[in-house]
């Protein structure tokens, strides 16, 4: 009996694994991504200030590379807002989904080995309601920690991946942001 001899690519089999394997995980990336976000929406939609939920934005990145990115909303709020709206000579219109646009075009991703999933909240005054800030109208502290939250359930369901969590509150001269 004649034997015979079957060679594999072994190299071309292992590239296909493996981009397979990345497209995977990609995909799995990207649906978890759009299901926190509905969650992250879900969370301030109760007191919907129109940009602020537009501004809600995330994105997959895989070597350094965006693979998708997404809003919490297609379109963009109706309603208008600004940053420090209580004060008419300083204030300033904000539109929320241009604020995410330009976050995600802007954003260097941190890991340029393996995937980052972000989140982010783009609005400028978002900082204030995460850190907290002073009410002039309530006269109280106002606190409502929504991105603290999600991060903590992420870090649980992501475990044993690395789960940053980061929060910036721009500083502003004459109402011009820097």
């Amino acid at each position: 009996m004649k034997r015979t001899k079957v060679i594999f690519p072994k190299k071309a089999i292992e590239k296909q694994m493996l981009d397979f394997v990345i497209k995977e995980q990609t995909t799995r990336l990207i649906a978890y991504a759009e299901q926190q976000m509905e969650k992250i929406g879900e969370r301030i939609a109760w007191n919907d200030h129109g940009n602020l939920l537009d501004s809600l934005c995330w994105a997959v990145y895989y070597n350094g590379n965006m693979r998708r990115c997404g809003y919490y909303r297609k379109s963009e709020a109706i309603e208008d807002t600004y940053l420090h709206a209580l004060s008419k000579s300083i204030r300033q219109p904000i539109n929320g989904h241009a604020e995410a646009q330009t976050f995600l075009a802007q954003y260097v991703p941190t890991e340029q080995s393996g995937w980052e999933v972000i989140w982010a909240v783009a609005a400028p005054y978002w900082g204030y309601w995460e850190k907290g800030h002073q009410n002039v109208m309530l006269k109280s502290f106002v606190k409502f920690s929504v991105m603290a939250h999600r991060y903590d359930v992420i870090r649980k369901q992501l475990k044993p991946a690395k789960v940053r969590f980061h929060t910036y509150v721009p500083k502003y001269a004459k109402s011009k942001m820097i």
